[in-house]
């Protein structure tokens, strides 16, 4: 049976998302691993870091992903007291805010401009056949040539 294109994408949407959620926990398992010797705030700028870098390979959904699991994780496992989603102190909930909105500005305005970019290079190979197309027709000499 063969499959139509939509289910691709479908399927590769899926495996983008499942792609950044094992990524995301699989950094916070390491820096649980570390948590005594780093701080739960250097974490922090660790999961920031990974959702800048999966902007650059995903897509905005699979960055909202990111960001809200990385600010989810950080709350649960790392910010005083652990293992609850309740912050002690006050500046801890507005860090986890700005970790929250600083990650997912980073990951939508990456992925946005990961896009234009690749919308350039379509206009630009675009651009380049046409120049090809006239400049052959130009050379051509008289009408079986051109055709």
């Amino acid at each position: 049976m063969k499959r139509s294109i939509p289910f691709r994408k479908d399927k590769s949407i899926f495996i983008d998302y499942l792609a950044v959620f094992f990524v995301v926990v699989s950094v916070s398992a390491i820096c649980f691993l570390f948590k005594d010797t780093i701080g739960y705030r250097l974490v922090s700028f660790i999961l920031l870091f990974v959702v800048s870098i999966l902007a650059l390979f995903f897509g905005t959904g699979p960055i909202l992903l990111a960001s809200a699991l990385g600010a989810a994780v950080w709350d649960y496992f790392f910010i005083p007291p652990s293992f609850t989603l309740q912050i002690g102190e006050t500046e801890d909930t507005l860090l986890l805010v700005m970790f929250f909105i600083v990650a997912l500005l980073n990951g939508i305005l990456t992925s946005r401009i990961r896009r234009q970019e690749l919308n350039a290079r379509e206009r630009e190979e675009r651009t380049l056949a046409l120049y090809q197309l006239s400049k052959e027709l130009l050379t051509a000499n008289g009408l079986p040539e051109v055709v």
